[in-house]
């Protein structure tokens, strides 16, 4: 499995490019990515070990099932239900990392932002049209991908 040793430069740069397919994609299809800066911090992930990619998507998951259930006990919108899927994604990836990384340390991105990516995908998940917001990710994420390794193979 391929890695990738990336510049910050070009990690800027292809962030930069999710947001703006993430944007474009937003506004002809009105169906926005899981967060306009997730398809760019995925595409880093997968670059540097695409492996890690299974603790983002493991613990978005374990996050949404959480906050439904949150949903169903409190009233959870807005801006509250934002921090609170930041947190919950935040707490539960400490928590993984804490646990696994000695014994596992390919699941788990060298950044900072792979914290946070799950929670900003969840925030876009518990709310209506889940799927459409999978599907507009996917094909962001993809494009950005095609442009990424088009740029790393440079």
């Amino acid at each position: 499995m391929p890695t990738f040793d990336l510049s910050s430069e070009l990690s800027a740069v292809i962030i930069a490019a999710g947001l703006l397919f993430g944007l474009v994609g937003y506004l002809v299809t009105n169906v926005a990515p899981a967060g306009l800066m997730v398809p760019g911090c995925l595409v880093l992930t997968a670059l540097e070990d695409a492996r890690s990619l299974i603790t983002v998507v493991a613990i978005t998951t374990v996050t949404v099932l959480i906050m439904k259930v949150l949903q169903r006990m409190t009233i959870l919108y807005g801006k509250r239900l934002f921090a609170v899927a930041v947190l919950v994604s935040s707490f539960m990836s400490v928590t993984s990392f804490v646990l696994l990384h000695t014994r596992l340390p390919f699941l788990f991105a060298g950044d900072t932002l792979s914290f946070i990516i799950p929670g900003l995908m969840t925030y876009q998940l518990v709310r209506p049209r889940a799927l459409q917001t999978l599907a507009a990710t996917g094909v962001v994420s993809a494009g950005t991908g095609g442009l990424a390794l088009l740029m790393v193979s440079l």
